[in-house]
């Protein structure tokens, strides 16, 4: 059996590229590239990515290794997620593909070579920036945060109920929602202390989600900035969605956008009210697709997702590299605040956000 080519290997991405890109590129582009300019894109602690781009041209190639790129930089229980991870992406983005609205775009997946496990992928940055970096410049553009709620709200209400197998298995889908669940709820708890309602308020939040609330339904389980290109032309382009499964919480990732959402509010906290009317745009665009399909304990389970969120990102398996210590207590304050109490809406949840943060 032949050993898989691996793309961090200058070499070895070199032949691949010349092998099998150029013809590639010609029927994509219709033309023949001249010379290949490659840029390694080092977003993320999982896959190796590499921008690929000749005469004005560009794609995107993407492989997922047996071991995730900076295995330091996550918990343990993400060491042993399979590589075949990566082609789990193009399931998703099939059946996404169908009900994308107005103003969202998702890249086209142009080839995957399974035998290295690599993603050939179309290029819908359009010279775009990640929202994540345009946000932490203090900027919150509530179209984009609309159309995030709106494509969120479509994906729940059109796959909500349906029997949707990404992974293979369902039972390898309903593993995957458990372990996401665990991470960014009790697994939260890993570093630091803890009050002690907070460590029993997210062990009952996590048995209790895992025994009611999951449900038939595509997840997305990594929604959140980073995975947002903001365009130019208003409109927004969606990565990264080899963590999807077909079971899970339907709050789960409208809370997981929210918490990042409030974690850049307090790091931009001069830019707090922007941040909070982006926020009701996100609410807006999501309630316009799914407000009657939403059970009495929906937005309740949201903000506290939203609060986990804040905290996973500093003491979980993936903390946010761009928090820095001066905003944790705060960030961890108000996360904490929102695990432990309950709040049946945003309202509340924006009202003590402002009168925190106006104080702070």
């Amino acid at each position: 059996m032949l050993k898989m080519i691996e793309l961090r290997n200058e070499a070895q991405r070199e032949e691949y590229i010349k092998q099998n890109i150029s013809s590639l590129w010609y029927n994509l582009f219709e033309e023949n590239p001249k010379q290949f300019n490659v840029d390694f894109v080092n977003v993320g602690a999982w896959n190796f990515v590499y921008r690929v781009e000749s005469n004005g041209k560009v794609i995107y190639l993407k492989q997922a290794l047996q071991e995730p790129k900076n295995k330091e930089k996550l918990g343990k229980e993400f060491w042993t997620v399979p590589k075949e991870r990566i082609k789990y992406e193009e399931r998703y983005i099939q059946i996404i593909n169908k009900f994308l609205p107005q103003g969202v775009e998702l890249p086209e997946i142009l080839n995957y070579d399974e035998k290295n496990n690599i993603l050939i992928l179309s290029d819908i940055s359009r010279n775009g920036i990640s929202l994540e970096t345009f946000m932490l410049d203090g900027n919150f553009n509530e179209r984009t945060a609309y159309y995030l709620g709106k494509f969120l709200g479509i994906s729940n209400k059109k796959t909500f109920g349906k029997k949707i197998i990404i992974r293979g298995k369902e039972e390898e889908d309903l593993k995957c929602w458990h372990l996401f669940l665990m991470m960014r709820t009790k697994g939260i708890l890993q570093r630091g202390e803890f009050p002690e309602e907070v460590k029993k308020e997210l062990e009952s939040f996590h048995n209790e989600v895992k025994n009611k609330y999951t449900f038939n339904v595509l997840i997305n389980a990594d929604y959140c900035p980073k995975n947002v290109i903001e365009r130019k032309n208003g409109s927004v382009g969606l990565i990264d969605f080899e963590q999807a499964c077909g079971l899970g919480d339907i709050a789960y990732d409208l809370g997981f956008l929210m918490g990042h959402y409030l974690i850049i509010s307090v790091i931009r906290k001069e830019k707090f009210r922007d941040a909070i009317n982006a926020m009701k745009q996100i609410l807006n665009g999501y309630n316009e697709e799914m407000i009657n399909l939403k059970d009495k304990q929906h937005d309740e389970r949201v903000i506290k997702y939203a609060g986990a969120v804040m905290v996973y990102r500093i003491t979980g398996s993936s903390p946010a590299p761009y928090i820095k210590a001066k905003d944790i207590p705060l960030i961890k304050e108000i996360g904490f605040y929102l695990i432990i109490n309950k709040f049946e809406d945003f309202d509340r949840v924006f009202d003590y956000l402002e009168k925190t943060l106006t104080k702070s």
